[in-house]
């Protein structure tokens, strides 16, 4: 079913340009607001398809999305979503995002270690942070497209990516133990940030 913003969206290219104006102002008034977007994407997850019984790969999925939620429901997180192996998060800060995500991977680590490398979960994130569209279960806007490029495009293994804008809005004590990269995607380029030391991190989150 579609939101109410895209339902009142269908009319738009029926509209005069003085229409369309009064429209993307309502719009953006009621359903504009910043966010911070996080998107996991599994490690390999094509590669079992390939290996793995669905139903074996479907049991991790499953068991990934426990531990998300779990997570999640502590920093006061929303998923929105899931797309394919993906799940996507809208949060009203990064620190909760990252904090979200650092709980996750040591989930997932204790899973992992009593495991073999192919039922092993192995998942990295892409976060951003900007103005969106709040469609209720979706958002639209750079920070929903550059979050997925971090985690689908460029992330890799357990990295923890995040956008510039994101960084920034994190406390000073955090900043140092993320590693700048410059990168170029569809012919936009930006700089994100690699978490470059995990156990640090961890003590300034959990204590």
């Amino acid at each position: 079913m579609l939101s109410d913003v895209l339902q009142r969206l269908r009319a738009w290219f029926t509209l005069s340009p003085q229409q369309q104006k009064a429209l993307a102002a309502e719009l953006s008034q009621k359903h504009r607001r910043t966010q911070t977007i996080m998107f996991s994407d599994m490690a390999g997850f094509s590669k079992k398809t390939r290996l793995l019984p669905d139903i074996s790969l479907l049991a991790q999925w499953a068991h990934f999305v426990d531990i998300a939620k779990s997570a999640t429901s502590r920093y006061n997180g929303r998923i929105l979503r899931s797309i394919g192996d993906d799940l996507f998060w809208a949060f009203n800060d990064p620190l909760h995002a990252l904090a979200t995500a650092r709980a996750i991977q040591r989930g997932l680590e204790s899973h992992n270690a009593g495991h073999s490398p192919l039922e092993q979960i192995i998942t990295c994130f892409g976060i951003a942070c900007g103005p969106v569209l709040d469609c209720g279960n979706d958002m639209y806007g750079e920070a929903v497209n550059i979050a997925s490029k971090l985690a689908e495009d460029i992330g890799d293994g357990q990295e923890i990516l995040l956008a510039e804008k994101a960084l920034l809005h994190l406390p000073a004590a955090f900043q140092p133990h993320f590693t700048p990269k410059r990168v170029s995607i569809s012919g936009i380029s930006f700089t994100y940030y690699s978490l470059a030391a995990v156990p640090p991190v961890d003590v300034l989150l959990f204590g």
